[in-house]
């Protein structure tokens, strides 16, 4: 009885942690609801899935389900969270020093890198970028938008001959559809491609 107490104790030791107010606080931020899991060892009942909604599959509440995935995956399962206000967004990509990046890891679809359910932006952070910011709310003109993307970080970072298309560059292209550019994947089901992208060149 004193094991099940000493866990009793633990699993709401746990619980109080995660849920605890301050800064870097997941779950004050932005809630059960807004936390997916990413990777769960190759689970398919918690891949993609709200912990809130795992937590209520499995019969109890997301504290439970957070802690069975870490002890089933011996600590190493990955979370996605939605905590960005798209305002504040907004307001970073109008300033004239912002450039874009995707905080993404190298990825396939198919193969060793095709696991689990990554962050939508492994897959389609340009394509959404151009797609939503760009050409439907025209938060940039489209050559800027493009330039944030390839001369300015190329500048910004010393990368010599890269980022426009000039003789003498390096010739790494990519051709795109305006009509139909757009990210597929969502945070349910993040690992497809996006579309209206038809040829990647590297020079």
């Amino acid at each position: 009885s004193r094991g099940g107490s000493g866990c009793a104790g633990s699993r709401r030791g746990v619980g109080g942690a995660v849920e605890r107010d301050g800064w870097d606080k997941l779950v004050f931020g932005c809630g059960f609801e807004n936390i997916f899991v990413g990777a769960a060892g190759g689970d398919p009942r918690c891949e993609g899935e709200r912990l809130k909604g795992v937590g209520e599959e499995q019969g109890g509440d997301p504290i439970d389900a957070l802690l069975q995935i870490l002890a089933d995956t011996r600590g190493q399962a990955t979370i996605i969270y939605r905590a960005l206000d798209e305002e504040d967004l907004r307001t970073f990509l109008r300033h004239p020093q912002c450039m874009l990046g995707t905080d993404a890891f190298a990825r396939d679809y198919v193969g060793p890198t095709a696991t689990g359910n990554p962050h939508p932006r492994n897959y389609g952070a340009f394509p959404r970028y151009i797609r939503k910011y760009l050409l439907d709310e025209k938060l940039l003109s489209l050559s800027e938008g493009i330039r944030r993307i390839t001369s300015l970080p190329a500048e910004t970072f010393g990368l010599p001959g890269r980022g426009l298309i000039r003789e003498g560059m390096v010739a790494d292209l990519t051709l795109f559809d305006p009509e139909t550019i757009g990210e597929e994947g969502d945070f349910t089901c993040s690992r497809k491609p996006p579309r209206g992208i038809r040829w990647v060149v590297l020079g």
